[in-house]
């Protein structure tokens, strides 16, 4: 029986948990001026950016217009951040999903990460090589949108399947 199993990247296939804390901090540092608690950066993480930050603004007090350039100056220094770090993939991820494949089994991304920023993600973590189908977070409102995309993804390549597992 072969199934579609849709996975997040962000502390399911990897640990950015320093990575996203510090473009976090530094975006609202350079724009807001104030620097949101790691507590409250935290509890964003899973929503889509915009969601996120639009969050973080109204918490810290901040003026809600900057919600698009904060979008902007954070995916930037978190690309920066991604580019120049380590990412460490988490332990049985790799041995996961050669069992998956040798298995014949299809497998996905669901991400509030841009595509630019997840394939960036998962090109340093040389793991895209597992992934057949793709759900990111450009232009999406919600996760329920953000797996839908990716079913979408997966009819679209004409893979058969007969459940979808979400992990992560």
């Amino acid at each position: 029986m072969t199934n579609l199993y849709l996975f997040d990247i962000d502390g399911t296939l990897v640990d950015l948990t320093e990575t996203h804390l510090k473009a976090y901090r530094d975006t609202f540092n350079q724009i807001v001026g104030r620097e949101p608690s790691d507590d409250l950066i935290k509890s964003v993480w899973g929503m889509t950016e915009a969601d996120g930050h639009r969050v973080i603004l109204k918490d810290i007090g901040a003026d809600i217009s900057l919600l698009e350039k904060t979008v902007e100056e954070f995916q930037k220094k978190d690309r920066q951040e991604i580019a120049s770090g380590n990412i460490k993939v988490l332990p049985g991820v790799n041995d996961f999903l050669e069992s998956l494949t040798f298995n014949n089994q299809h497998i996905g991304i669901i991400t509030g990460n841009t595509k630019i920023t997840g394939e960036q993600i998962l090109q340093k973590a040389n793991l895209i090589q597992y992934f057949q189908v793709f759900g990111y977070g450009d232009n999406k409102n919600t996760r329920a949108e953000i797996v839908r995309s990716a079913i979408n993804d997966a009819y679209g390549k004409k893979l058969i399947f007969n459940k979808t597992i979400v992990i992560g």
